[in-house]
């Protein structure tokens, strides 16, 4: 865990684990990392025991597996219920309760193609001098449905997490999480 996490705070390299959005992204031209740090094999990262205290919730654990722990079933139905509330089946299935809670939201005109952005115009968040979803504010109107905030209602936000990355700077930069 020490040496993935070393490796992956050097400058111009990013924390890969489930990849739902980093992938997409990456392909989109938005960033491009000297290195990808793999995390998703690493066992320390996946697990999740409850005791007296609370939740330990490992940052590797895919949104599936939380959904479908047992303790965390009985003990936190909201928890279970943010968990199930983001995308569909199969991006549960590898998309990372870190990677959620560090995911930077964007808007639709963020995740767009280099020669989209080109063409319309660039947003606040890409070096541009408006953001499109308010045109006449100088600062981002961002975010989704599906964003890591659904979990805050759920109290995820507040559980200690085993690994957990977070989701303050520096150890959980913004668009970086696994």
């Amino acid at each position: 865990v020490a040496s993935a996490v070393r490796s992956g705070m050097r400058d111009g390299n990013q924390f890969l684990a489930g990849g739902t959005d980093l992938l997409v992204n990456l392909r989109r031209g938005h960033g491009n990392p000297a290195v990808l740090v793999d995390l998703a094999n690493i066992a320390e990262l996946g697990g999740i025991n409850c005791d007296a205290l609370g939740a330990h919730i490992g940052c590797g654990v895919t949104l599936a597996a939380l959904g479908a722990s047992a303790p965390i079933r009985e003990r936190y139905a909201a928890i279970v219920a943010a968990a199930e509330s983001i995308a569909g089946p199969s991006h549960r299935n590898l998309a990372t309760v870190g990677g959620n809670l560090c995911l930077d939201t964007r808007c639709v005109y963020y995740n767009q193609s280099e020669w989209w952005r080109q063409a319309n115009g660039y947003c606040l968040k890409r070096g541009g001098t408006v953001c499109h979803v308010a045109p006449q504010g100088q600062r981002t109107r961002r975010g989704a449905p599906h964003s890591p905030q659904s979990f805050a209602p759920a109290g995820l936000s507040s559980l200690q997490a085993s690994h957990f990355m977070s989701r303050s700077p520096p150890r959980c930069r913004a668009g970086t999480g696994p």
